[in-house]
């Protein structure tokens, strides 16, 4: 969900940032799990799509950044799943888009589009088994590479 709502405002709202809080997607055993105390994972926490969440918020921060956008996670818990750099709220007047090698992003889009796993009514989980986890695997980590081989890849580097 929080994915889904970034591209939207990112597509819709065409902001200089995106700033996520509260959304860390760690889920520890015991303890405080949500802003709100205690709760449980993300009921699509098994969803075929959603195998490396650190991948999913690679895509995002590329393309966000191809947008003019910068991604940035205000949270200050200790581990999140986003590999968004760190920022304060005071900051983000100051906070620019990381830059990626295009020809990595075009490859990884590339691959998506080869294996066409879209479903125009939005409701994949339908068909979740004409999926590949494979596939999807090889795509996630051509994400990770593209947040690897980025100009600004000390800022990322402890999230991947």
């Amino acid at each position: 969900m929080a994915f889904t709502a970034a591209y939207w405002a990112l597509a819709a709202l065409k902001p200089r940032v995106i700033a996520m809080i509260g959304c860390d997607m760690v889920y520890p055993q015991t303890g405080p799990t949500h802003f709100y105390g205690q709760g449980t994972a993300d009921p699509l926490r098994k969803d075929i799509t959603l195998r490396s969440l650190e991948a999913k918020s690679a895509r995002l921060l590329a393309l966000a950044a191809q947008s003019n956008c910068a991604m940035v996670n205000l949270s200050d818990a200790p581990q999140s799943r986003l590999i968004y750099p760190r920022a304060i709220y005071t900051s983000l007047n100051s906070v620019r888009p990381i830059s990626f090698q295009r020809s990595l992003v075009e490859h990884a889009l590339r691959a998506e589009a080869r294996a066409g796993y879209m479903v125009p009514n939005g409701r994949y989980w339908k068909v979740a088994d004409q999926f590949d986890t494979q596939v999807i695997d090889q795509i996630d980590q051509l994400w990770l590479d593209v947040a690897e081989h980025t100009t600004n890849y000390t800022a990322l580097s402890e999230a991947i």
